[in-house]
């Protein structure tokens, strides 16, 4: 809801979880454009708790072929995970080279405000608004 002298800003429409994924997924060799906070959060909410059951499952194994299975599974969503963190970081016009500060635990913390942030309303160098 709007208050009065608010200025008036594009409404962007919901997305749910599973469009979110099928979203990210198909736009995952797609760095260009933009991700809404609900579409990058989405996925992060199904990637995270798969990388960590995996490498947890892995550490108790210890097995060279669960090793093997764990990265057969895990390399694939890798790809849609930078995708949507490039674009979500387009949506608050900030360029996706900040992705390289994954190599720093600094670099993380500063990512997770920025991938937080709302998006620029209108369009921006990198595009309308995502849908």
């Amino acid at each position: 809801m709007q208050s009065e002298g608010a200025p008036a800003t594009a409404a962007r429409s919901r997305i749910g979880f599973g469009a979110a994924l099928a979203r990210a997924v198909r736009l995952s060799f797609r760095c260009r454009g933009r991700a809404s906070r609900p579409e990058f959060w989405y996925f992060f909410l199904a990637y995270v708790p798969l990388v960590l059951t995996l490498g947890g499952i892995e550490n108790a194994v210890d097995e060279e072929w669960f090793s093997i299975l764990g990265t057969v599974v895990y390399l694939p969503w890798l790809v849609p995970f930078v995708s949507v963190g490039v674009r979500r970081l387009h949506d608050t016009g900030r360029s996706g080279w900040w992705c390289v500060g994954v190599i720093s635990c600094i670099g993380w913390l500063l990512l997770t405000i920025f991938w937080s942030e709302r998006g620029k309303p209108g369009e921006n160098r990198f595009g309308p608004p995502p849908t």
